[in-house]
């Protein structure tokens, strides 16, 4: 039978190559397992050797100020705080006893302007706040897929409410500062 082109001469080259590389893997496997097998056997293997224990850890920027702390705060919970070069807080996450997790934004003051929440159920909120601490806007998950937007006036009072059941439907109301609805649709 005739080989055009040396089609069988070249496979058989390919498969040599093939077989000398698995050797050479087989090889080097061997050698790896006899390494770490010494080291083990002589209790030189590193222990743990990625960990650090301790009740807090604090990151300090070249100064040596303290710039980040994970550690637990005064509720005995948790938490991971960053502070800026004037020393406040500016970006704060905590989980609370309840298994709920919130994470905090904060202006220049050290105020809470952002806060982003997941309830122990894990119900996420997001909430804008204003220079007072105030809530101003916020958006919520509840259950079975429902949804809203709430819209804040200075007093806390509820404003404007978009919202979106489970079902799908949606509802938009409008209230004045009383509670009462001016506006609704559908």
């Amino acid at each position: 039978m005739e080989d055009p082109g040396g089609a069988t001469a070249l496979l058989e080259r390919r498969v040599q190559r093939l077989e000398r590389r698995a050797r050479g893997f087989g090889v080097l496997s061997v050698a790896s397992l006899a390494v770490v097998g010494v080291l083990l056997l002589t209790g030189q293997a590193p222990a743990d050797s990625g960990r650090i224990k301790g009740r807090t850890l604090e990151l300090v920027d070249e100064a040596g100020q303290t710039r980040a702390w994970l550690g637990w705060n005064a509720q005995q919970q948790p938490s991971l705080n960053m502070t800026d070069a004037a020393n406040k807080v500016r970006f704060a996450v905590n989980v609370g006893k309840d298994g709920g997790a919130a994470m905090t934004f904060k202006d220049t003051e050290g105020k809470p302007r952002v806060i982003v929440m997941s309830d122990a159920g894990g119900l996420p909120s997001l909430s804008f706040l204003d220079e007072n601490g105030k809530p101003r806007l916020g958006m919520q998950m509840g259950p079975a897929g429902a949804s809203a937007i709430i819209s804040l006036d200075a007093e806390g009072r509820s404003r404007l409410q978009i919202g979106l059941q489970g079902t799908g439907e949606g509802a938009i109301y409008m209230l004045d500062e009383e509670g009462k609805v001016t506006f609704k649709a559908p």
